[in-house]
């Protein structure tokens, strides 16, 4: 996609984002063309949230191969965690 019309796209998706957290009642600003941040607030604690929206390259734009490379990590996390959890249980058991 040529630059013109990816600086376009981001515009209009920043755009829809922008005016969706704001009708949320949500406190939202732009910090760079590209970026928005917002307060949140989680369990009594703050904190700033910054939302990103960006076009990818020419060459990048293979979208299904990350997403299962993302699924494929979450997988891999979570099986690390349930070993640890294990390990663990395991371990209280035995003391």
């Amino acid at each position: 996609m040529k630059l013109s019309l990816a600086n376009k796209c981001r515009a209009r998706y920043l755009e829809a984002i922008y005016d969706l957290l704001e009708e949320h009642g949500e406190d939202v600003g732009y910090i760079e063309s590209n970026k928005l941040n917002l307060p949140v607030v989680e369990d009594g604690e703050e904190g700033i949230m910054v939302v990103t929206v960006s076009i990818l390259k020419s060459g990048e734009d293979d979208y299904v191969a990350a997403r299962e490379q993302y699924s494929d990590k979450l997988r891999e996390r979570a099986g690390r965690k349930a070993k640890a959890d294990a390990k663990k249980k395991e371990k209280e058991k035995t003391e």
